[in-house]
């Protein structure tokens, strides 16, 4: 997708009240989201570091926010 697609796109979703964003850890860094209230995350972070810029998304502005990670057995 084209940048300029994709900043079209960020806009409309941003526009929304409400929303569900589906994104790599890319959106960790980088997207200004700043209404975000959960974080779901389908696979654990390779670090600590990386982890708090996941669920950084919430409370951001004094705002709070959750997160939910789920892990297998062998993840754990």
């Amino acid at each position: 997708m084209a940048q300029v697609d994709r900043v079209e796109q960020m806009k409309g979703f941003l526009a929304t009240d409400k929303g569900v964003l589906i994104a790599t850890d890319v959106a960790a860094r980088g997207l200004d989201l700043p209404k975000v209230e959960n974080i779901v995350q389908f696979s654990p972070p390779g670090s600590a570091r990386d982890y708090v810029q996941r669920i950084g998304r919430t409370a951001r502005r004094g705002n709070f926010g959750q997160s939910l990670l789920f892990l297998l057995p062998t993840e754990g």
